[in-house]
Parts: C-alpha cells; sequence; structure tokens
C-alpha cells in the first residue's frame, strides 16, 4: 500500500505571546510590520484582534501555529496564560 502524506497548513505563521501591560504596544507594531513581510506568508496571531473564544487559545497554538514568538518581559512568567501558551507550544 501506497502512503502519501499530505501537510496541512497551519491557521497562523506566528503566534505572538506578550504581557499586554510590558508589550501591548510593542506586540501590535510586530505584528504589523510581520504582516506587512513579503517574507511571510500566512496570518499573525495577536490575542487583542484574532482570540474570539478564550476556550479555544491554547489549541490554536498547540496546533494552528508555525512559530511562537514570546516576548519577554518581567513580568511575562507571572501570568498563567502566558506560560500556558509556552507550555503547549509544539
Amino acid at each position: 500500500a501506497r502512503h502519501i502524506w499530505m501537510s496541512r497548513k497551519k491557521a497562523f505563521s506566528y503566534f505572538l505571546s506578550h504581557h499586554k501591560d510590558g508589550a501591548g504596544a510593542f506586540a501590535r507594531l510586530l505584528k504589523l510590520e510581520l504582516s506587512s513581510s513579503s517574507k511571510v506568508s500566512g496570518e499573525v496571531f495577536l490575542d487583542s484582534d484574532n482570540l474570539t473564544d478564550l476556550d479555544f487559545l491554547l489549541d490554536v497554538v498547540a496546533f494552528q501555529i508555525e512559530k511562537l514568538v514570546i516576548l519577554v518581559t518581567d513580568k511575562i512568567f507571572f501570568r498563567p496564560w502566558c506560560l500556558a501558551e509556552v507550555a503547549v507550544a509544539e
């Protein structure tokens, strides 16, 4: 039997993980830059733009992103959701 492997394209090229107070404005700027780059072929996930259901956030990180970008600030690793994003990313 012949098996054909088909790769499924992920919904997002990048997921920007950040603490809003420490890097919210920078995350917005980075999304604009990445989105306008000809080298980025997919969407860039920023929670304030793309998050419609908090229950599915970790599923998006685990299964629908190519690259996780962690915008490290002094408070990011004290935020439960930010830690969860890092923990479930493949």
